[in-house]
């Protein structure tokens, strides 16, 4: 996980185009937080740890994630790019940072990260087509880098797909199907720029289901996401091992 975050951050960073036109697809969507892991100062030790208050308030394995994430399916293709697979595509995109974006609360704590009333300082998406055979995928990945006060927080969502109908390989996906998901991951670290320290995280997805938009979300209103649960069909992701 963390080989692929940092390969997103030096993409992101690395001064990315967009397009105007933007055409932003929305989905809400449910986690539970599985692992944290402790990075000290240089990165020399790392310890998983099942709580910690690194990110602002306390923060515990089990917790409940309710967000959304919505991306610029119109964005154009970076002008750096990724390693390549051996059989294959990887392809990264460079989007306007008001139109893709993570927002995502934990539902115990009311932590907010992502809100789309402060757009992050740069997104990223990626798409995978690996046509290998040994673990060959398509893959989905939609990065977010923002900063508050001392601490950098860099979120990913991470869709895995292993029968080409959820994400297909060759361009940014204009709609996603949650049953045809072998695997769905929320990953990131938060990083505290005073003491240097990172708290890695780690979530399943649970549900994930289109939002009926065609607007970028309006800023404060990612709460009535847990308003609307009840009301909402969600579509079960059908964790496979992979």
């Amino acid at each position: 996980m963390h080989k692929i975050i940092r390969g997103l951050v030096a993409i992101a960073l690395a001064g990315l185009a967009w397009n105007a036109n933007a055409i932003v697809v929305t989905y809400g969507f449910t986690a539970t937080l599985q692992k944290l892991t402790l990075v000290s100062s240089g990165g020399g030790n790392q310890t998983d740890v099942d709580s910690s208050t690194l990110p602002g308030a306390l923060v515990s394995t089990g917790e409940k994630i309710v967000g959304r994430v919505y991306y610029d399916t119109g964005a154009i293709l970076s002008g750096t790019q990724p390693s390549q697979p051996s059989s294959g595509t990887q392809q990264s995109y460079g989007s306007d940072s008001a139109n893709t974006n993570i927002e995502f609360f934990f539902v115990n704590t009311g932590l907010l990260f992502g809100d789309s009333g402060s757009p992050p300082n740069s997104s990223i998406i990626q798409v995978g087509d690996d046509n290998s055979d040994v673990a060959g995928a398509d893959t989905l990945f939609i990065g977010a880098i923002s900063s508050k006060l001392n601490q950098v927080t860099f979120s990913m969502l991470s869709l895995r797909n292993l029968t080409g109908l959820a994400v297909q390989g060759g361009g940014i996906p204009p709609a996603l199907e949650a049953f045809d998901l072998s695997s769905a991951a929320l990953a990131g670290i938060w990083i505290n720029q005073s003491s240097n320290e990172a708290l890695a995280y780690w979530a399943t997805l649970d549900s994930l289901w289109r939002l009926e938009s065609a607007d970028v979300p309006e800023p404060g209103s990612l709460a009535m996401l847990m308003l609307g649960l009840a009301a909402l069909g969600v579509a079960r992701l059908r964790h496979r091992t992979v």
